[in-house]
C-alpha cells in the first residue's frame, strides 16, 4: 500500500474516533481518557496537515515543516506522558465515579428524569421503576431492586391500617442506603425499633429515598406521586451534596419532552476536565477552579445562593405538612470529609424556626474525633456513604432524639455495635 494511502486511513480512523468521542459526550455526558487520546491524536493531524498544505505551497521549506512535525510529536508524547503520571500517581484528580470502579468521568451538568407511570406519567427524579441497580464497588456490592415507583422498597399501599403509623423518608442515596442491604437502611433501623417497642402501634416505613436525588426534585415527586400513601411523619434526610445537585440542574429547570434536564450553565470545556487528567490539574490546581468548574473565590457566594433557594423549600415542604396534616422532619447531617476539615456547610442553612429539625453532625463530631480508623466503622472511606453501622446510629439517634426524646433526659446515648 502507498504510504498517502496509509495516511488516509490513519486520517480517516482518528477522525471517526474523535468524532465518536465528542458524539459520546453529547448525548450521554460521559468520557474517558479514550476520549483524551482521541483529542491529542486530532490535533496533531491538524497541525501536521496544515504544516504539509504549507509546505506544498511554498510558504515554508522542507526543513522547517520536518521541524514543525517533530515538535508536535514531542508535544504529543509528552501530553502522553504527563497523563500517564497524573493518572497513575495523583488519585486526587479522580473524579468520585472513577474512585469507586467507573471506567470515565460523569457530566455534573446531566440529569435524565423518568417518566412515572405510577401516578400522573410526569418526569421526575427516579430509579428505574420495577427494575435494578447493581452496585458493585471497591468496598462493597450490593444489589438494589425497585418497586413502581422506582424505590428501593416493596410495593406502597395506599390502604392504611387503623393502628398504623406511617414514616416516610425522602431524600438521596443515604436514604435509599447505598452501601447496606435494604432491610439495613436507616429507615427499617428505625423501623425495627420503634416496632420492637410498641405496644399498640404498627410503625411502617417508606423508604422514597433515590440515589443523586436533590431538595428540589423530591419536593415534585412528594408532591406529585407520593401524598396517596398518607404519612404520619415525613423525614426530610438531608446533606450539602444537594448544594452541587441543585446547582448543576437548575433551581427552575424542567425536563425535556424526553425527560431530560441539560443546564446550559456547564461549561464547554466540561468535556476536556473529565478526559483529562492533566487538564484537571490545570483547572484544580493553577487556576483554582472548584469541581464544578467555576472558581473557588466565589465558591461561598454560590453555597449560600443555593442555600437560599434550599430554605425556600423547606418552606414548602413545611405548607405540604400542614395542608395534608402530617408532621414534618428534618434531618441533616455530615459527609466524613465535613468532620475532618471541621467544616458544617448545613449549619449555613436558615432553617425556619417552625420546622423540627435535628442535626447528626455534633454527635458524629464528637464520636470520630478526627481518627479515621473510629470514622471507618461510620463511613465507606472511598465510596463516602455510612456503612451498616453507619445507618445504625442514625436510627438510633432519631429514635432517641425523636421517638423517645424524653428518655434522653434519663438514659445517655450510647449507641451498641
Amino acid at each position: 500500500m502507498k504510504p498517502w494511502k496509509i495516511v488516509a486511513v490513519f486520517c480517516i480512523f482518528i477522525s471517526l474516533f474523535f468524532i465518536q468521542s465528542v458524539y459520546h459526550w453529547q448525548t450521554q455526558r460521559q468520557t474517558n481518557v479514550w476520549a483524551f487520546v482521541a483529542v491529542v491524536l486530532f490535533a496533531f493531524m491538524i497541525i501536521a496537515g496544515t504544516v504539509w498544505m504549507l509546505q506544498n505551497r511554498g510558504v515554508i521549506s522542507i526543513e522547517i515543516s520536518r521541524n514543525l512535525v517533530l515538535l508536535a510529536s514531542a508535544g504529543v508524547m509528552a501530553l502522553f506522558l504527563c497523563e500517564l503520571v497524573l493518572r497513575n500517581f495523583a488519585s486526587n484528580l479522580a473524579s468520585y465515579g472513577e474512585r469507586n470502579g467507573s471506567d470515565g468521568y460523569n457530566s455534573s451538568y446531566w440529569c435524565c428524569l423518568s417518566k412515572c407511570k405510577a401516578c400522573d406519567n410526569g418526569y421526575y427524579y427516579m430509579n428505574p421503576p420495577n427494575g435494578f441497580e447493581d452496585f458493585n464497588k471497591p468496598e462493597f456490592h450490593y444489589m438494589h431492586t425497585y418497586n413502581s415507583l422506582g424505590l428501593r422498597d416493596k410495593e406502597f399501599s395506599e390502604s392504611k391500617k387503623a393502628n398504623e403509623y406511617r414514616i416516610m423518608g425522602i431524600g438521596d442515596s443515604f436514604t435509599e442506603g447505598v452501601g447496606t442491604a435494604q432491610d439495613s437502611t436507616w429507615l427499617k433501623q428505625l423501623e425495627y425499633r420503634l416496632n420492637s417497642k410498641a405496644a399498640d402501634t404498627i410503625y411502617t416505613t417508606l423508604n422514597c429515598g433515590t440515589h443523586g436525588n436533590d431538595l428540589i426534585r423530591e419536593y415534585d415527586f412528594l408532591e406529585n406521586c407520593l401524598l396517596k400513601y398518607k404519612p404520619d411523619l415525613l423525614i426530610l434526610n438531608l446533606n450539602s451534596t444537594d448544594i452541587n445537585d441543585i446547582l448543576s440542574r437548575g433551581v427552575y429547570a424542567k425536563p425535556d419532552a424526553n425527560g431530560n434536564i441539560l443546564n446550559p450553565a456547564g461549561p464547554w470545556y466540561e468535556f476536556l476536565f473529565g478526559a483529562s487528567y492533566l487538564a484537571r490539574f490545570v483547572f484544580l490546581n493553577l487556576m483554582h477552579y472548584t469541581w464544578m468548574l467555576y472558581p473557588e473565590k466565589d465558591q461561598h457566594k454560590v453555597e449560600d445562593y443555593i442555600l437560599s433557594k434550599m430554605t425556600e423549600k423547606l418552606y414548602h415542604f413545611q405548607a405540604l405538612a400542614d395542608k395534608h396534616r402530617f408532621k414534618f422532619l428534618l434531618i441533616t447531617f455530615p459527609l466524613e470529609n465535613e468532620l475532618a476539615d471541621g467544616q458544617n456547610i448545613l449549619a449555613r442553612l436558615k432553617i425556619p424556626t417552625n420546622i423540627r429539625h435535628l442535626s447528626l453532625y455534633p454527635y458524629l463530631n464528637d464520636s470520630i474525633e478526627n481518627s479515621k480508623e473510629k470514622a471507618k466503622r461510620f463511613y465507606y472511606p472511598i465510596d463516602g456513604h455510612f456503612t451498616t453501622y453507619g445507618y445504625g446510629v442514625q436510627a438510633e439517634y432519631m429514635y432517641r432524639n425523636y421517638f423517645r426524646a424524653e428518655e434522653l433526659t434519663k438514659t445517655p446515648y450510647n449507641p451498641v455495635d
